[in-house]
C-alpha cells in the first residue's frame, strides 16, 4: 500500500475513538434531556462553527456542488443515519449500539459493488456473513432495549454503509467541510422533528458543556472519516472501523464500570474475523487489477 492509503487507515482509526468520546458525551447527557434535542444543540453548535470554517477559507463558493444527485443522497443518509443511532443509542447499552454499528463494513462490500462496481467474490459474501452472524450473536443476549430500538440502531448501519459508499462517489473538487456541514444540517432538520413533536426542554449546564464536547469530537470524526473514505478503496478502509471496539470498551469501564460479556465478546469476535476477511481479500483484488492496469 502506498503512503495515501496508510494515511487513510488512519484517519479511519482516529474517527473511531472520537466517535466512541462523542457518543459517551451524549449518552451521558441523554439522562437528563431528550436525544434528539441534545442532537439539535450539538448541531447547531458543531454546525456554526464549520460555517464559520467555511467563510473565513472562502469555500462557499462551491456550495452548489451539493447539489450534485451524489451528494445530495450522502447527505440524507448521513442526517437520516445519526438520527436513528442517536436516538436508539440513548434506549440501548452502548457496547451493543456500537456491536450493531460495526456492520456497516459489511454493507458497505455490497453496496460497493453494486453502486462503484467494485469487485466482490464469493469469499467476501463469506466473509459479509460471518460478521453478520456475529452480529446477530451480540444482539441475541444483550439487547436490553425494546426490539424497535434495535431495529432502528441496525438501520442507522445501513444508512451509513450507503452514506460512506457515496462519499467515493464525490466530486473531488468538492471540499470535505462543506460535506460535513451538510451532514451536520441535514441532521438537525431530522432531529428537528422529532423535537417539534415531543417539545422544546430545558438544557442544563452540564448538558451544554456535554453537547458542546460532543460537537468538538464528532466534527473531527466526521471529518477524518471523509478523508479516510476519499484516499482509498472503500473496502479497504472500512473494515478498520473495528477498532472502535476497542475504544468502546474502554468507555464503558471508565465510565459505566462495565465490561463486555461473553456473547459480545464472542459476536464482536466474528465481526472483526468477517471484517479482516474482506480487508484481506480487497488486497489482493488490488494487487490482481494492478498488472491489467499496466498492459
Amino acid at each position: 500500500m502506498n503512503n495515501q492509503k496508510y494515511r487513510a487507515i488512519g484517519y479511519m482509526v482516529a474517527s473511531m475513538a472520537l466517535f466512541v468520546v462523542s457518543d459517551t458525551l451524549m449518552k451521558l447527557a441523554s439522562d437528563d434531556v431528550p436525544a434528539a434535542q441534545m442532537l439539535v444543540v450539538r448541531g447547531a453548535i458543531l454546525g456554526t462553527a464549520v460555517l464559520v470554517v467555511l467563510w473565513r477559507s472562502g469555500l462557499l463558493v462551491h456550495v452548489r456542488e451539493i447539489g450534485h444527485p451524489d451528494a445530495i443522497l450522502r447527505t440524507l443518509c448521513e442526517g437520516a443515519g445519526t438520527v436513528a443511532y442517536i436516538l436508539s443509542l440513548a434506549h440501548i447499552p452502548i457496547a451493543t449500539a456500537l456491536a450493531i454499528h460495526m456492520s456497516t463494513p459489511l454493507f458497505v462490500l455490497p453496496f460497493a459493488a453494486w453502486i462503484l462496481g467494485e469487485r466482490i467474490g464469493a469469499l467476501q459474501i463469506s466473509a459479509v456473513t460471518v460478521g453478520l452472524l456475529g452480529v446477530m450473536l451480540v444482539l441475541q443476549p444483550a439487547a436490553a432495549g425494546p426490539d424497535h430500538w434495535v431495529l432502528v440502531s441496525a438501520t442507522s448501519a445501513v444508512l451509513f454503509a450507503l452514506r460512506d459508499t457515496m462519499t467515493r462517489r464525490l466530486r473531488a473538487s468538492l471540499p470535505s467541510m462543506l460535506v460535513m456541514a451538510a451532514g451536520i444540517a441535514a441532521g438537525i432538520l431530522a432531529a428537528s422533528i422529532d423535537v417539534a413533536a415531543r417539545g422544546w426542554e430545558p438544557v442544563s449546564r452540564s448538558a451544554w458543556f456535554a453537547a458542546a464536547g460532543s460537537a468538538v469530537f464528532v466534527g473531527f470524526g466526521m471529518l477524518f472519516l471523509i478523508r479516510s473514505m476519499r484516499g482509498a478503496d472503500v473496502s479497504m478502509v472500512s473494515p478498520f472501523r473495528y477498532t472502535a471496539i476497542i475504544w468502546a470498551t474502554a468507555s464503558g469501564y471508565l465510565v459505566w464500570g462495565t465490561l463486555p460479556d461473553f456473547w459480545t465478546i464472542g459476536g464482536v469476535s466474528l465481526i472483526c474475523v468477517g471484517g479482516l476477511i474482506a480487508l484481506r481479500l480487497a488486497r489482493i483484488n488490488a494487487k490482481d487489477r494492478a498488472p491489467q492496469a499496466s498492459d
